[in-house]
């Protein structure tokens, strides 16, 4: 497909969703697309943008521009979760705990949502020398180590570590851990491995192992140099690392050998 793919996610039933840039998500089973959900709401406003399920299985959507959605299995359709401000605009969901998924907003800062109660409650992250109420959060992960990455839109990338000592920042800002160019950052992925994928905004993907080696990957098409943008990274049951573009489709990589197939 040559279509913008705004996120993808396997659920804990093996089906493949996958939202598109005309605002539609697709239900897939084996290659086979089983219902199409959203095929009326206005694309350039409220397109889907990320996909997650909690620790109860339930599976959640968020929007640009909408909020965030729940889907009911009973009626096989997606409900809104109710708050303050229905515009919300939601670049990433992140299942942080049993508890709590935590949402990265484009303007709003991070927001937390309780699964049990379905409230939207401010994040509780204090940071003395960053403010983070209107910050453009872009991407959310929790690494082996219980440490919290939040990455930024043209600000960079953040570390809140799991132990009390002070946050480390990799970017172009510091020179010892500046490994990741100079490109908007656009999601965060950390494989089984240990390793850490960075998609930029017309820079490809930078993976970086736990020893600090980098490894870039520019461009996924063989016949061209031509930049990409990495919208969404994802790392199915056979350890294969699935890769979501603007205007150039999916694409699945070796996560070993890096291999790419589209």
């Amino acid at each position: 497909t040559n279509k913008s793919i705004g996120d993808f996610y396997e659920d804990n039933e093996k089906n493949l969703w996958i939202s598109l840039e005309n605002g539609e998500l697709l239900k897939t089973k084996e290659f086979k697309i089983t219902k199409r959900y959203f095929t009326y709401i206005d694309n350039t406003l409220y397109s889907i943008s990320t996909i997650c399920e909690d620790s109860n299985l339930n599976l959640y959507v968020g929007t640009l521009g909408r909020g965030i959605f729940i889907y009911n299995k009973t009626s096989d359709s997606f409900e809104s979760i109710e708050y303050s401000n229905p515009n919300l605009s939601v670049m990433t969901l992140y299942p942080y705990d049993k508890n709590n998924i935590y949402i990265g907003t484009d303007g709003y800062g991070l927001k937390i949502l309780n699964i049990q109660t379905k409230k939207i409650i401010e994040g509780n992250i204090k940071v003395p020398t960053f403010y983070l109420g209107n910050s453009r959060v872009h991407s959310i992960l929790k690494d082996h180590g219980g440490n919290l990455w939040i990455a930024f839109f043209q600000k960079g990338l953040m570390m809140v570590p799991y132990s009390e000592n002070k946050f480390k920042y990799i970017g172009p800002r510091s020179n010892r851990l500046n490994l990741i160019g100079t490109k908007s950052i656009s999601s965060l992925f950390h494989d089984k491995a240990g390793k850490l994928w960075v998609g930029t905004e017309n820079d490809g993907i930078y993976i970086l192992s736990n020893d600090k080696r980098v490894k870039h990957i520019k461009s996924f098409e063989s016949k061209s140099n031509l930049p990409t943008t990495v919208i969404s990274t994802f790392q199915d049951s056979n350890k294969d690392i699935w890769i979501g573009t603007v205007m150039t489709g999916i694409y699945k990589m070796n996560s070993k050998t890096y291999a790419v197939d589209q």
